[in-house]
């Protein structure tokens, strides 16, 4: 990441900054916030939401969406879609992307990577 990036910080969120779903203003802690800033003149900055899951969070069919946590991962695509790379927040003459990636799980973990492989490349 800092090869592309002139700034790479990973913020451990301890339950200090909360986002809430746009459809029912449900709440939650995103683990992790990575920012990034690239290296070229009037670059997007990146505010990235990550929130890992243990195996727990998976429903019978090991998939996120048909667990407790599924709203979770539905909220943070729904980010990516309305905030991401078509649709770039322009704030005081800089331009922002907020993205949430799926919810990481170390055993089960294709759908986070091809998000993530998206972001950095």
């Amino acid at each position: 990441l800092e090869q592309k990036y002139e700034e790479v910080y990973l913020l451990r969120n301890e339950e200090i900054y909360t986002i809430y779903d746009f459809k029912k203003g449900r709440g939650f802690c995103p683990d992790f916030i990575l920012f990034l800033k690239g290296k070229k003149p009037n670059e997007i900055y990146y505010q990235i939401f990550i929130e890992p899951k243990g195996n727990w969070a998976y429903g019978l069919n090991q998939d996120f969406s048909t667990g407790k946590e599924g709203w979770k991962e539905e909220f943070l695509e729904e980010i990516t879609e309305k905030y991401g790379l078509s649709e770039i927040i322009r704030v005081e003459n800089k331009d922002y992307s907020l993205v949430g990636l799926p919810l990481f799980n170390r055993d089960n973990n294709a759908n986070f990577l091809k998000q993530w492989e998206n972001i950095i490349d």
